[in-house]
């Protein structure tokens, strides 16, 4: 049975949470509808990139927050140089969003998390253990905001190949969510799972010590969702929004937006680090979106963040 595409199951969560949910107070001020419990699936992020239609994401944005989750840092001065905006309303007094995403990526109490999952993925490569764990309660009175997103797990199968001298395997990521800002923040939360997926396969695939030639090939999403809900102040932007989708212009929610990453498979890194830093300056250079019905696409809707 085919499945429905991601944007629509996206959707259909939306208008559950909105027939369903339960209207809630919580430490913002800002009531939201709130509905527990979703389900999202998402069947190849290179030939179907999870960027939402029905408004506008920036998947640039994406790319570079999930490069500052990867590289350890918290600071915003990395996001502010790279025209990502969205954090600031979260900063602290000494410039960073204290121990929170990516410091735990690489220092979850003293552990980085990075290093051990391509450690695993290269020696333990089927292992069911590939996970990095962003929920640290030691740290959670230091964080500016505690992780919505949970934790990352890597689950790879193996596949064949083309060429028999080298192993190729399937790579799928799965994500928990804790707490769900429907409108503004699971559109980008869904790209950086297929972000995650993207760039630790990519790096896999240029390893120096990668002496087998494994070769990682990012495909699915599967993506949990806990606390779902609507702030009250985003309906009218969750109501134009579902009018885009239903009206779907020339096909556009259908359509597809394939990634081409051109980057030379003979250009080898020593560390992530290495990697992390070299795509940063050449991210229009070699990752290209190809869309499908792109004159189509709806433009930004605006709502407010609820802090």
């Amino acid at each position: 049975m085919k499945r429905m595409n991601f944007e629509r199951q996206y959707c259909k969560a939306i208008e559950n949470i909105l027939e369903n949910g339960t209207r809630t107070e919580n430490r913002t001020g800002v009531d939201t509808i709130s509905y527990p419990g979703m389900f999202i699936k998402f069947d190849d992020v290179i030939n179907d990139f999870p960027n939402i239609k029905g408004k506008h994401v920036a998947q640039r944005l994406g790319f570079v927050e999930m490069c500052w989750f990867l590289s350890g840092r918290n600071d915003i001065k990395f996001l502010k140089d790279r025209r990502l905006n969205y954090w600031d309303d979260w900063v602290l007094e000494d410039g960073t969003i204290g121990k929170s995403y990516g410091y735990q990526f690489r220092n979850f109490g003293g552990v980085d998390q990075v290093q051990n999952l391509l450690e695993d993925l290269l020696m333990n490569t089927m292992s069911r253990r590939h996970i990095v764990n962003i929920w640290n309660p030691a740290d959670l009175k230091e964080m500016a905001l505690p992780p919505c997103v949970l934790y990352y797990q890597l689950n790879v199968l193996p596949i064949e190949g083309k060429d028999k001298d080298k192993e190729y395997y399937e790579v799928d990521v799965t994500t928990f969510a804790r707490s769900q800002d429907m409108f503004l923040g699971v559109p980008y939360d869904f790209m950086l799972a297929g972000w995650f997926n993207i760039l630790i396969c990519n790096f896999m695939n240029r390893w120096t010590r990668n002496y087998k030639q494994k070769v990682f090939i990012p495909k699915g999403i599967s993506y949990f969702g806990s606390n779902n809900h609507i702030y009250v102040n985003h309906l009218d932007a969750i109501e134009q929004y579902l009018k885009n989708v239903k009206e779907n212009n020339n096909g556009v929610i259908d359509g597809k937006t394939k990634l081409h990453i051109n980057l030379d498979k003979d250009i080898k890194f020593d560390t992530i680090d290495e990697y992390l830093k070299y795509i940063d300056t050449r991210y229009k250079e070699i990752f290209k979106f190809e869309k499908e019905k792109q004159e189509s696409y709806y433009g930004k809707i605006q709502a407010e963040v609820a802090v």
